[in-house]
């Protein structure tokens, strides 16, 4: 990211206000950045070209989660029963009342 806001800097008519706003950043921080690279002999355009990336794929396997245990929860008020069962690996509820 330092080296292409570094890089959009160098370009002809840009300003640091502008390309660090543009990157939601103070000022202070690009010109700390600019003096940094001048001191080092760093050219920012040379900068921006090698801290160019590549999208590689790849890919991951999903590890299965723990198996959780079923919750039953069997709440009686005189005739009447209300049952709610939760499974915890998919997180289905079903509820049941006779």
């Amino acid at each position: 990211m330092k080296a292409q806001i570094l890089a959009e800097r160098a370009a002809p008519g840009a300003s640091v206000v502008r390309v660090a706003m543009a990157h939601g950043i103070n000022a202070n921080i690009v010109h700390g950045w600019r003096k940094r690279a001048r001191e080092q002999g760093v050219s920012p355009v040379a900068t921006a070209a090698a801290a160019t990336t590549t999208f590689v794929p790849l890919a991951i396997e999903k590890p299965m989660p723990p198996a959780l245990p079923r919750i039953d929860i069997e709440v009686r008020r005189g005739s009447v029963v209300m049952s709610i069962a939760w499974h915890g690996r998919n997180g289905e509820l079903g509820a049941r009342a006779a």
